[in-house]
């Protein structure tokens, strides 16, 4: 049976410390989870959840948050308040930026945001990370403006998106026409 909603925690909002809510239906983001004052570990792998919503910042105690396979597109700045935070995993998502604002996660070691269109910023050169993957990302430009959305911003970056294979030929632009003709 899959979950469609979360019941009332109250009862466990002085004890729960671990919450894991994988393989469900949860359309939206359980904000019963917000009651759990020791909540320090959340998954929600693989549900349809489309927004985290702000308020997480409630989850004071929080230090591992895995919201994997879903369909985040954006991280709320509520999310860069979690001072306790160890572990972001948010890996297969529609992610497209993250805000500066990630440098307040000065807790953070291990970040996972693999699979999602990211422009990172700067700020995460500063975090004390022991583990990153950002492989299968279309990071553009590397480390850069987190406003930039995955545009090419010339007709050479979009020849090297269609000809991924032929990077080491694609050195000048005359190598681009002669490719594109």
């Amino acid at each position: 049976y899959f979950l469609f909603y979360l019941t009332d925690l109250t009862p466990l909002m002085e004890t729960l410390v671990y919450l894991n809510l994988s393989v469900n239906n949860l359309l939206f983001f359980p904000i019963e989870v917000f009651s759990v004052k020791t909540l320090q570990d959340l998954v929600l792998w693989n549900n349809p959840i489309r927004e985290i919503p702000n308020d997480i910042h409630r989850l004071k105690s929080l230090k591992k948050f895995t919201i994997s396979f879903n369909f985040v597109s954006y991280l709320p700045s509520g999310l860069f308040l979690l001072g306790d935070l160890q572990n972001l995993d948010i890996v297969c998502n529609d992610v497209t930026f993250i805000l500066n604002d990630i440098k307040n996660l000065r807790k953070l070691e291990c970040l996972n945001i693999e699979g999602n269109q990211l422009s990172l910023p700067s700020a995460v050169l500063n975090l004390p990370l022991k583990f990153l993957r950002i492989e299968k990302n279309f990071i553009y430009p590397l480390l850069g403006n987190e406003k930039i959305q995955n545009q090419p911003q010339k007709l050479t970056h979009l020849a090297a998106l269609c000809f991924p294979g032929k990077k080491k030929q694609m050195k000048d632009t005359q190598t681009l026409q002669k490719i594109l003709e």
